[in-house]
């Protein structure tokens, strides 16, 4: 199969499917409209994506020499760009992400048949900005061959937006997770490294979220400011950048927490097994969210979990079985719920192992990426 893979912006979930789909005997292109102005994350992971073997690559450059244009304008510039290469390659498949920009390029474009993969806030809140961005979501999704959701919540959204949408909705995990890459270690192992990092004494709190509004890195912060009393220091290791980056470290010093929290910004993908390994529990208190790659990966090392009460992450946690859930924007019960488990080894053991035979059976990215050629194959035919 010839298989168009198109994109604006390129993170970690980019990264996956393309490693993937290079590696696979189909024949991939990546059409990319990444901006020279983007931001460092996104430059960073295009050089790593384009180091891919077997990927044919065409990206668009005609950013008008750095002039801005008109948006409408530059949407069918892109179109246009996209639908002269599917007339030279006449691709089987065209797999497209955020349906506000890339999928409304494919639209325009005419691709089919087209797979809209939502990202989770292109359907979860961007709709809710106006009724210009729902009735351009509703159209963009009444064009696609089949839409492709994270978790059952976002699949739920996106047929109330788009009742075309029903029997052509399927929910998907984002691939899953290598799990040669991340998997657990025993306690021993986990020690050490707890040494190694210089944590030895401490029970080691992660979370591997970016700093930004929707992610809710302030609640997590302020939580722990409350008196989390279990007998032994906590560490916090804090992965990721963005744009609140240098404000939660100032809130940190505020709130006189700074010294206890490690805030590493951003760390390659190579390195994060380590710390997910090295910690105790996965915290995340974010206020909106699809399917967590986070979540997985840390699921996959074996940890048990506190999340915020986000719909998305009931596809994974059951309150009290394998994590706990904590109300949004409350930094006093998230404290509470961080407290209680550390408190808890034996429910913690429980949460490791259910949390592992989730693992294996539903977040293997081998696994799951047959069902993807699956998928295309349908629509192929």
């Amino acid at each position: 199969m010839k298989i168009f893979y198109v994109t604006s912006t390129f993170g970690i979930h980019d990264y996956r499917f393309l490693t993937k789909l290079s590696s696979s005997k189909n024949e991939i292109h990546l059409i990319s409209f990444l901006n020279p102005l983007a931001e460092t994350n996104s430059k960073y992971m295009f050089q790593e994506i384009i180091s891919l073997p077997c990927l044919l690559i065409h990206h668009y450059k005609d950013f008008s020499r750095g002039k801005r244009l008109p948006i409408v304008l530059e949407v069918f510039r892109r179109a246009n760009y996209l639908r002269q290469k599917i007339s030279q390659i006449k691709p089987d498949v065209v797999h497209s992400g955020w349906v506000q920009t890339d999928s409304l390029y494919a639209v325009l474009a005419g691709a089919k048949p087209l797979l809209i993969m939502t990202w989770g806030s292109d359907i979860l809140l961007e709709p809710k900005k106006s009724k210009f961005w729902f009735y351009l979501t509703k159209f963009v999704l009444s064009q696609a061959s089949m839409v492709y959701s994270d978790c059952e919540e976002v699949k739920n959204r996106v047929i109330n937006i788009c009742p075309k949408c029903f029997g052509k909705t399927i929910v998907f995990p984002q691939l899953g997770i290598d799990r040669q890459q991340f998997f657990p270690v025993s306690m021993e192992e986990k020690q050490r490294l707890k040494e190694k990092l210089g944590f030895s004494q401490d029970k080691v709190l992660v979370m591997t979220r970016h700093f930004e509004p929707v992610y809710g890195v302030e609640f997590f912060v302020r939580a722990l400011a409350s008196k989390i009393e279990i007998g032994q220091p906590i560490r916090t290791v804090l992965i990721g950048g963005g744009s609140l980056f240098d404000s939660m470290q100032q809130l940190a010093k505020q709130l006189g927490v700074f010294e206890q929290i490690s805030f590493l910004g951003r760390v390659d993908n190579k390195d994060l097994p380590l710390y997910y390994q090295c910690a105790d529990i996965y915290v995340s208190s974010s206020l909106s969210d699809g399917t967590s790659l986070s979540l997985l990966e840390a699921m996959s090392c074996g940890l048990p979990v506190v999340v915020s009460d986000v719909p998305a992450y009931h596809d994974w946690i059951e309150d009290g079985i394998n994590g706990y859930f904590s109300s949004q924007k409350n930094p006093v019960v998230l404290a509470e719920k961080i407290g209680r488990l550390l408190r808890d080894k034996p429910l913690m053991e429980k949460m490791r192992q259910k949390n592992l035979l989730i693992a294996e059976e539903r977040i293997d990215w081998n696994q799951n990426f047959e069902k993807l050629l699956v998928v295309y194959q349908g629509l192929v035919n």
